[in-house]
Formats: structure tokens, C-alpha cells, sequence
């Protein structure tokens, strides 16, 4: 068996994929001559014969068979290859991020493979609470976290991570004060609860509008704050499941029934959906176990 030319193989596929060596020659726009030669000569390489010439032309065998099957995966694989290799000489430049404070650790190990993958590419992550306004370029791509089913119409939105939150307290505050039994006990307690606009989330709509002014003692714009607040045994208040399972002394009240609607998101612009740098980031999150998980 001697080496054999790939645009043979092409060709003998078409062949067989039309079912004519004619067709095959006005698709590659040669003649039936040159064709016919291509495929000879394969089979000389391959040593083996893919086509049995009969009275109304050209029937496969059953190795000629396997050819049309194997050679849309090879093929598959190969642009898929020669895909890579161009993108990551096109992908380079800055890409600019914006993300709340809670979850700018959660996409490190992300970034991490990006910058690996794309050595052309520079990061800048606005770590904030504020809505940076994609259209103004300020950033290409947003992380936020809410209900954002319906998002304006020149943004795309794409669910990283479902957001699972309950309340918690700690164990010392538990011992101390004990568990509200029912929403009529709410304001016999201390809570520790968001601000700003987190107060829009589903898990905190349910709790807020049950209690007092003076049974919120204390009030921050970040979860991690929060957190850690409830863990000092500060008060009752919202903590991401995940994150409270990892926390030695937290307690789940049990008596609230927490609505939650909301998940992780990454937005871009659409004028951007054909961006070479946003293109690479969305296909490396989708392979990642990020997508789709429970935070």
C-alpha cells in the first residue's frame, strides 16, 4: 500500500456519495477522464478495488461501502481542525468583562483555559454591581445574575449556571435564639439581608415584605458579605446552597420556602455574535462543567 492523496479520496466519495463518476466530475468541475484516473488510482494505493465497472456504469463494492461511510466523519474532523488552528491566530486582542463580585472566583479556572487556548488575548474584568451598558463598549461580554428570560432585544443571553439560595443562620445563633417556626415569627428575629437591587431577586421578594424595619440588622450588596454575617451569627439570611454546604456552622431554616427563579447569565451584544473572541469563550463554557450546574 503506497501513499494516497486526500483529494482522491474526495473524489471517489463524491463518486460514490452521486453515484455516478460523471456527476462526480461536473462537481468538481474536471472530466470524466481525470475522474476515472483519480479513482484508479487510489485504488492502486489502497490496493483494493471501491468501484466494479458494470454495463450502467459504476456500482461500489462493499470496502467502497465503508468509504461513503467513514469519510463525512474524517472530513468532519479535519475542517473542524483547520477551524481551530485559524481561530486561534484570529483571536487575540482585549476582551472586556463585567461580573458581580460573588462570581468573578467562579469563571478563574474558565479564564485560565481561555488564556492558555488564546495567547493573543488580553483580559479586563470590571468586578461591580453596577448594569454596564453592553452598547456602550465599555464591555464586550456581562455576567449577571437574575431572572433574565426576557432580556432586551439587542442582547443575547445565554444561562451559565442555575442560582439555588436558602436561608441559613448559624449554629450559635440557632442556640441562642432558636428557629422561626412560621412567617408570624419572622420579626422575633435578627436578619441579614441584601440591598440595592439584589432586593428583586425571587429568594428575597418572598422574605422582605414579612419583615419590620427593625428586624433587618444588617444589610449589604454582596452575598459573599452577607455569608459571612450570618456565619458571625449576625442573623438569619440568604446563602447559596452550595457554598453552605461547604460552611462548618451553618444552620437551614427550614420553615421558609424559598423562590428561586433566578440563574447565571452571560450576555453579549448581538452586533458581537459573529466576534471571534466571544465565539471562543462561548464554545470553551459550553465544554466546561460550569454550564448547566447548580451553584
Amino acid at each position: 500500500m503506497g501513499d494516497f492523496n486526500w483529494d482522491d479520496i474526495r473524489i471517489a466519495y463524491q463518486a460514490a456519495h452521486l453515484g455516478s463518476l460523471r456527476r462526480a466530475a461536473e462537481h468538481f468541475n474536471l472530466n470524466y477522464t481525470t475522474v476515472l484516473r483519480r479513482v484508479k488510482q487510489l485504488e492502486q494505493h489502497l490496493d483494493c478495488k471501491l468501484f466494479i465497472h458494470h454495463q450502467r456504469g459504476y456500482q461500489l463494492t462493499d470496502l467502497g461501502r465503508q468509504l461513503l461511510i467513514a469519510v463525512p466523519e474524517i472530513e468532519q474532523k479535519f475542517n473542524y481542525l483547520r477551524s481551530q488552528l485559524t481561530d486561534n491566530q484570529a483571536i487575540k486582542g482585549l476582551l472586556k468583562i463585567t461580573i458581580l463580585p460573588e462570581y468573578a472566583p467562579l469563571i478563574h479556572p474558565l479564564l485560565q483555559r481561555y488564556l492558555q487556548r488564546y495567547e493573543k488575548v488580553q483580559i479586563k474584568v470590571d468586578v461591580c454591581d453596577d448594569i454596564v451598558p453592553l452598547e456602550s463598549g465599555e464591555a464586550h461580554i456581562s455576567i449577571r445574575a437574575g431572572d433574565l428570560t426576557s432580556v432586551q432585544a439587542d442582547l443575547i443571553a445565554m444561562k451559565i449556571a442555575e442560582l439555588n439560595y436558602s436561608y441559613y443562620a448559624s449554629s450559635q445563633y440557632v442556640e441562642q435564639k432558636g428557629m422561626p417556626q412560621a412567617s408570624d415569627e419572622f420579626n422575633q428575629h435578627y436578619w441579614v439581608m441584601p440591598s440595592g437591587r439584589k432586593q428583586q431577586l425571587s429568594f428575597t421578594k418572598c422574605v422582605y415584605p414579612l419583615l419590620s424595619l427593625q428586624a433587618i440588622r444588617y444589610q449589604s450588596n454582596l452575598f459573599t458579605d452577607i455569608q459571612s454575617a450570618v456565619e458571625q451569627g449576625l442573623g438569619i439570611g440568604p446563602v447559596d446552597d452550595y457554598k453552605a454546604k461547604q460552611a462548618d456552622n451553618l444552620v437551614k431554616i427550614t420553615s421558609i420556602e424559598c423562590l428561586n427563579e433566578n440563574a447565571l447569565w452571560l450576555i453579549y451584544h448581538k452586533d458581537l455574535k459573529n466576534d471571534a473572541k466571544i465565539k471562543a469563550m462561548i464554545t470553551l463554557l459550553k465544554a466546561s462543567a460550569l454550564m448547566g450546574s447548580e451553584l
